[in-house]
């Protein structure tokens, strides 16, 4: 039973482990077609606003002209009114680039927000694949309970026993970084060290432990890493005095 339940566990985080490589790849992917729409964006506009430069700098230029003739001959000829309409035409090309440049900025804009979305998917995703491994955790830490207590035929509770946090094993190779509510392990290995949190007093620091071929092992994994790192930390520190 505990081999199966160990089985099951393992077979979970590969399935989550797969799920989680497959989202940030489509994510990675999608980052990637993104940037390239948005250089191709950012590419046209530099282009539109080349060439308004470009055709302002000509309408000013013909008006310069335009002006300057006037003035010498008092009366406007035939090439200043092909002057005229032809700064005409770059006003009506001008206002036609400048209804393009809005488009193509709305375009830009469309694209940063669909990267927030998929970013926020993302986040989504790490927090149900964390809750997915917190419930496995407790699966498991639920079926060695039952398994010792079958071994044993006494209570899945047990008794109650004081014991040194170097005498106790793990049920699981890795750990994750929060508890349930959300608080981060290091934390805990935080208060510890700043006296904030008694590791003799303090309740939820009573670990449930089974003993398995005469070897006791935590169901309560992340808090026994907690205490075990806290009293790595004092002996660090003692050693450099």
């Amino acid at each position: 039973a505990k081999a199966d339940a160990e089985a099951a566990l393992v077979q979970e985080r590969r399935l989550a482990s797969q799920l989680r490589e497959s989202h940030k790849l489509e994510l990675a992917n999608l980052k990637k077609a993104q940037e390239a729409a948005l250089k191709r964006l950012k590419d046209q506009l530099q282009e539109a606003h080349k060439q308004e430069l470009a055709g302002l700098k000509k309408a000013y230029e013909l008006q310069a002209a335009q002006e300057k003739e006037a003035a010498l001959q008092g009366a406007p000829s035939q090439k200043e009114q092909t002057a005229a309409s032809e700064l005409a035409m770059l006003s009506a090309a001008n206002q036609k680039q400048a209804a393009t440049i809005r488009d193509l900025e709305a375009k830009v804009c469309e694209e940063r927000s669909l990267r927030t979305q998929a970013e926020a998917q993302q986040a989504d995703m790490d927090a149900l694949m964390q809750d997915a491994l917190l419930l496995s955790e407790e699966k498991l830490s639920l079926n060695l309970r039952q398994v010792i207590g079958a071994c044993t035929g006494s209570s899945p509770q047990g008794k109650m026993e004081v014991l040194t946090a170097d005498e106790i094993g793990f049920t699981h190779d890795s750990i994750g970084p929060r508890f349930r509510d959300g608080q981060l392990v290091s934390d805990l290995v935080d208060d510890l060290e700043a006296g904030r949190v008694d590791v003799n007093r303090h309740p939820n620091l009573v670990l449930e432990v089974v003993c398995i071929a005469g070897s006791y092992r935590s169901l309560n994994n992340r808090r026994l890493w907690a205490i075990q790192e806290w009293q790595r930390r004092r002996r660090h520190a003692a050693a450099q005095k």
